[in-house]
């Protein structure tokens, strides 16, 4: 007869500890993974705070530097002497040449003729300015004085007119305006006054008339009306008058001088001048444009 196998006891004391054991390691178990899911989500939200951050201090500065750049436009009083004296810096007319700054279309003085710049200049340089003179006696007991100036001074005014970095041509220049000229040999300008009689001013009635001036950040800006007027060399009543020195729109023909007024021709031209600040805090001329 076979022996009966005594089932396996277990006591109770050590299923217990078992089921506490086993308890434990769940434990265990769950506060690792709630301890890393916590530290991912502190990680998330760490990241996402400081994201927000970011985005803040980046508007922020967005928004200041939009508010540094909306620079408040300030007017200027158009008979001041600053006002003048840019204004000065436009050649308003001449009978050499037949195009001027003001034009049909936008003009800069990358594209002004070099002759205008020159005659700019001589236009805007005092008699005391020349390095020396000379006077000279003609037979008839006139006296005719001549003005000398270096290339160097010619130079630095065109600095001064047309900005630091501009490049000129030095080039003599006959007849200006019909009361003197200006020859340029072996680096030194001789200006000489024209003693003589009779003659007529092609554009001597080209006209201006200064209406706004404002200043917005480091620009000034000048608004003036303007026509340009060409007269008839052998009768001082015939004149044409166009809205701009190119003479690409006639607004009036065979006009009597006396009816020739600014503000009574239809159809002038607004012109805005831009001036920009050279390094040195001054202004100078940069361009020349219809804006009606």
């Amino acid at each position: 007869m076979e022996d009966k196998k005594e089932p396996i006891k277990i006591r109770l004391s050590t299923a217990i500890l078992v089921f506490i054991i086993f308890i434990l390691i769940v434990a265990i178990i769950g506060i690792i993974m709630y301890y890393n899911g916590n530290k991912k989500q502190n990680n998330t939200n760490t990241n996402f705070i400081n994201d927000a951050i970011n985005n803040i201090s980046s508007e922020s500065n967005m928004n200041e530097t939009n508010i540094t750049n909306v620079q408040k436009t300030e007017e200027l009083d158009i008979n001041s002497k600053l006002v003048q004296k840019l204004y000065n810096y436009i050649l308003k007319d001449n009978d050499c040449v037949e195009t001027i700054a003001y034009q049909s279309q936008k003009t800069t003085r990358e594209n002004l003729e070099n002759q205008v710049k020159i005659m700019t200049i001589f236009e805007n340089i005092e008699d005391s300015e020349a390095d020396s003179t000379k006077k000279e006696t003609l037979d008839y007991g006139a006296v005719l004085i001549h003005y000398y100036f270096k290339k160097e001074t010619i130079e630095n005014k065109a600095k001064e007119i047309f900005g630091n970095d501009i490049v000129i041509i030095h080039e003599s220049i006959s007849n200006l305006k019909s009361m003197y000229d200006v020859a340029y040999n072996n680096g030194t300008y001789e200006k000489t006054d024209i003693l003589q009689g009779g003659g007529g001013f092609l554009w001597e009635d080209s006209t201006e008339k200064l209406i706004k001036a404002e200043k917005n950040g480091d620009e000034i800006y000048l608004y003036d009306k303007y026509i340009h007027v060409v007269r008839d060399e052998n009768n001082y009543n015939i004149n044409n008058v166009y809205n701009a020195s190119d003479r690409k729109v006639l607004l009036a023909s065979n006009l009597p001088i006396s009816s020739i007024n600014i503000d009574t021709i239809k159809n002038a031209n607004t012109f805005k001048h831009t001036f920009r600040k050279n390094s040195d805090g001054s202004y100078y001329w940069y361009s020349t444009e219809p804006v009606e």
